[in-house]
Order: structure tokens, then sequence, then C-alpha cells
């Protein structure tokens, strides 16, 4: 039996087990509060506090385990379960306040002041090729005057002049001594406004009018690797576009992340038609990565555990070379979890794969709880674990050939049909709960939502992904010297290419297609959000699996919170 068809009929749900779900809970719980109830929390004082409850955690733990009576085991379990719980929360906490400490109020009071500091640049916003002055966010490491020794440490959005000389242009990595004008934010950002972002990352400080005094020192050995690797693939999937046509510049926005080379009526397009998620380097372009690399293992007879070695280095270096934006990395590090879960534990538990990735992320850069692309990427992961694989499963299982033949008489063409209508009907069920599982947080982000969007992801993204792994392919055969193979797999990705932008030009001339809507209250898109993700985890309780229409109860989660709480955006 072929795999679509196995996975469709007799493939059990995505497993909820994650146990790291006790961690991950009340960690983000704690990184919440820090943020939004406590202004300058106490690190000695939270971190005394978790310590003494994890020792009650483990205590009540372990004398849960001796001999003593049900009732007594039961009470000291969820004492055990209580402490713990407290003693994350307040490590959370802790843990923000180390990594995160406030802001000096006084800056807000006063003018600009002209600076000369040391940075390590973290990220780069490029806006064109050939700009003039750049922008991004840096970390401060050191200050030439005293009165700014204070800023050592925090993170702060530069804007740089660059000048006339193109070999000025800094890289990811690269530590600078740049002058300028540092001032704090404003105050409280507008919704939806870039303060709002620089806000969510922690980044409350902007350098302006700056310029380059001096390159301190180049960027690391991994970054250099990542941005000559950058170079290279670039190259690549530009092979055979002499004549610089639009689709030829689309791909590596698409498969890179240079969203700069994209036209602005392009651009505007795939916003507007709500797909403008296929040029965030993230889940569907690392998995096809992934899902490229694999195969290609496969078919080289690499067994298992050295495949999973091999192919997440090999990733590890894609994900360099698109600047290791936030969304590639958490991409990454769900598919790490879960190809090493496969190939070493033999085991296949992609919910647990998913709360380790976040696990992980968070632990790392804890200020990605609060970025809408870590909120949107794990909300639609987990609506397609728990809503959309089983449901596609479930009309899938319900395709059926003729039962007045017997199976092993059905013809190739009967064969060919079933898979397709499994494969069309599990496209719609990932696409109807990838849309439904993020239109609350879009719609709290963007001011936007997209009732045709549903529609068009089942044809845009299964030919994304045909669009990446041609990418991959002519990747593969520019970093080999084999340029007009390279050239080949290119123009393959642009045909693709000129058909999605032919299809979203068509879709967004069908009047309703797009609706500009707000929440009443912003809270409801993370109370919708919630509420919807819920819903699906209770369709795998084992007393709603017997009611036809469970599957009803996630979407109507999303059209009563749309009936009560949506209305027209305001201005």
């Amino acid at each position: 039996m072929n795999t679509l068809s196995h996975t469709a009929e007799d493939g059990p749900p995505p497993s909820l087990r994650a146990p790291l779900l006790w961690f991950l809970l009340p960690y983000a719980a704690g990184l919440i509060a820090a943020r939004f109830a406590l202004a300058a929390p106490s690190v000695w004082i939270f971190s005394v506090c978790a310590g003494a409850l994890l020792c009650l955690a483990f205590l009540g733990h372990r004398l849960s385990r001796c001999e003593v009576e049900p009732a007594k085991e039961n009470r000291l379990r969820v004492v055990a379960a209580v402490c713990w719980s407290l003693a994350i929360f307040l490590s959370a906490i802790a843990y923000w306040g180390v990594r995160f400490p406030a802001p000096d109020p006084e800056w807000a009071t006063l003018p600009p002041r002209e600076a000369e500091l040391s940075v390590s640049v973290d990220r780069l916003f490029q806006g064109q090729r050939d700009a003039r002055r750049i922008t991004g966010i840096a970390t401060v490491r050191a200050s030439a005057f005293p009165v700014h020794e204070e800023l050592a440490g925090r993170r702060i959005y530069f804007s740089i002049w660059l000048g006339e000389d193109p070999s000025a242009i800094p890289v990811r990595g690269d530590r600078l001594r740049v002058r300028g004008l540092v001032r704090a934010s404003p105050g409280e950002p507008v919704p939806r406004s870039f303060d709002a972002f620089l806000e969510s990352e922690q980044v409350f400080l902007r350098l302006q009018r700056g310029r380059v005094l001096e390159l301190e020192a180049p960027a690391g050995g991994l970054a250099r690797l990542g941005n000559r690797a950058n170079a290279l693939l670039t190259r690549a999937l530009l092979a055979g576009n002499g004549e610089a046509h639009t689709e030829g510049r689309m791909l590596p926005a698409m498969l890179l992340g240079q969203k700069w080379m994209l036209d602005g009526e392009v651009r505007q397009g795939f916003i507007r038609s709500g797909t403008m998620h296929l040029f965030a380097v993230s889940g569907l372009h690392v998995m096809a990565v992934a899902f490229t690399i694999a195969t290609l293992l496969s078919l080289l007879r690499i067994p298992g555990a050295p495949a999973a070695i091999l192919g997440l280095s090999l990733l590890f270096v894609y994900v360099q070379a698109t600047g290791a934006p936030p969304s590639a990395t958490r991409a990454y590090s769900m598919v790490f979890f879960y190809w090493v879960a496969q190939a070493f534990l033999r085991q296949r538990l992609p919910v647990a794969a998913l709360v380790a990735s976040a696990v992980a992320t968070l632990l790392w850069s804890p200020q990605q709880l609060f970025a809408a692309g870590f909120q949107l990427s794990y909300t639609v992961v987990s609506a397609i674990l728990l809503f959309g694989v089983p449901l596609g499963q479930a009309l899938a299982a319900r395709i059926q050939g003729s039962r007045h033949v017997p199976v092993a008489e059905w013809s190739k063409a009967t064969h060919l049909a079933l898979q397709g209508a499994r494969g069309t009907v599990q496209l719609f069920a990932i696409s109807l709960a990838a849309s439904l599982g993020s239109l609350p947080l879009i719609l709290g982000f963007f001011g936007l939502i997209t009732p045709g969007a549903v529609f068009l992801n089942m044809i845009l993204v299964p030919l994304a992904g045909f669009v990446v792994i041609a990418g991959c392919l002519a990747m593969a055969a520019g970093v080999a010297g084999l340029e007009f193979i390279a050239a080949f797999w290119n123009h393959g990705a642009w045909l693709i290419l000129r058909f999605m932008t032919g299809l979203i030009d068509l879709c967004l001339r069908i009047p309703g297609f797009f609706q500009p809507l707000e929440w009443r209250w912003s809270p409801l898109a993370y109370i919708a959000a919630t509420a919807f993700i819920g819903s699906c985890a209770v369709m795998h309780r084992d007393w709603a699996r017997a009611w036809t229409f469970r599957w009803f109860l996630p979407p109507a989660v999303i059209v009563i919170a749309l009936l009560i709480g949506s209305q027209p955006l305001r201005g």
C-alpha cells in the first residue's frame, strides 16, 4: 500500500503526549508576567523562591513514590505539580529580568544624544540592494563615552549611512564602531506598526544618523559561512535569468528571504491575498528543503542515523544562508527534534517535537514569545497537527473505490484517481486548519481577513513546495558548478511562479476575497486562538471521537468569535 493511502486510512492521529508542556506553559506564563505585570522584577528574590519550590516539588514527588495510601499519594502528586509549575513560573520571571533589564525611564525624557558605540550586528533590514543607508538591530558591546556605559548589553535599532564605498556594507555578525544620535523609542507604539515590532523584540533604543567609523571585528566563522553560502546560492538561483524578469527575482526572495527583490505590485498582491507567508523563510521552506535532502540521502542509501546527522548539517547551512531569521531558526528546531526522534528513538512524535522546539526557542530568545512570527508559526503548526491532519485522514478514509470490484482488479487509473482525491481532501483539511488557526492572530496583527485564502492556499502551498524543491535542485547544481542544470530547474520554477502570480491577480478581482476587519478588544485575538487550539485538543478525547459533529467544533469557535468580537477596520 502506498504511503499516502496508508496515512489516509490507517495512520493514527498525532499523539498529544508532550511532557515538556509541564515546562512550557508555566515558563511562557512567567515571561508574560515579567513583561506586562512586573516593571523591574527582583531577580534574586524570584530565584530563591523558585529554588525553594523546586526542592518542595522534588520532595513531594519522592514521597508520592513511597508506599503510601492512594489518597495521600494523589495529594502529594498535586502538591509536587503545583510547586513545579510555580517554580518554573518564578524562574521565567527571574530569567527575563536577567536577559532584559528594564530600560531607564530617564532616557524617554532626554533629547537625542551623540554617542560612539561598539555594536555587533544581529539582524539587517535591507530595503534594496544598492541602498546607501542600512538599518537593522544590534547589541551594544561598549561605549567610548562613560556617560553611555549603561547601554552595554542592550539591543538597539540602527540606521547607518554607508556612503559610496560598496565594501563598507556590513553583514550579520560584524562588530562595528559607529557614531550617531541615540534616543529612546517613542512611548506607546501604534498597533501593527514598526514601533510595535521593535517593542516585541525588546528594542527600546535607536541610533539615528549613524555612520561606521571602523570595522572592529569581522563576522565569526558561522556568520561568514552563512554569508558565503548566501552569495553562492543566490548566483545559482539567478542562473539563466539574463533578462532579469520578475519571476527570476522571486526565486531568491522565496528561498533565501531576499524580499527586497520583489516588485512592489507583486508584494502587494501576495499581502492582500493572505499568501505573503510564502516569502517568509519558515516552516514551508525549511521542511521542503529537508524533504528534498532526505529524499536525496535516501536515494544514496544512507542509513537513518548518519542520514539525520548529514541532513541536519546541510539544512543548518541553508538556514544560515538565509540569514538565520527567527522564522527559519524556529522551523529548523522543529525539523531537528522530529528528525532526531525518528532516526534515534524510532518514534514519530510531531506534537512533542513541536513543544520541544518552542522550549528551545524561548530559552534561547525569550522575547520571541511576543513576536507575531512566533505566535503564528506555532499556532498554525498546532492547528495542522491537531485538526488538519486528523480531519484529512477522516475525509480520505471515506473515499473508497467501487465496492463491487475487488481491489486487486482495480486499474491504475482507479488507483491514481483515489490517490488524487484523497490527496485533495487532505490538502483542503490542512489549508482549512492553517487558515482557521492563523485567522485570530492575523486579524489582530494586520487587521485583515481573507476568506478566499483557504482555497487559494490549497493551490499555492503545494505549488510553492514544488518551487522550493526545484530551487533546491538548482542550488545543488550551482554549488557543483553545473550552471546549465541550475538554469534548467530555475526555468521550471519560474513557470510555476508566473502561474501563481497570475492566479493571485485573478483572485483579487473577486469581490469579498479580502476584508479589512479588527477585533473590538485586542485580547480577543489570543482568547479566540486559545479556544480554537483547545477545541482541537478536545476532539482527541475518547468521548469526543464518537461524536459525529466533532469536526464542526473548531470552525464554530472561530465563527462565533468573529460574529461577536470583530468589527470593520477603523481609519
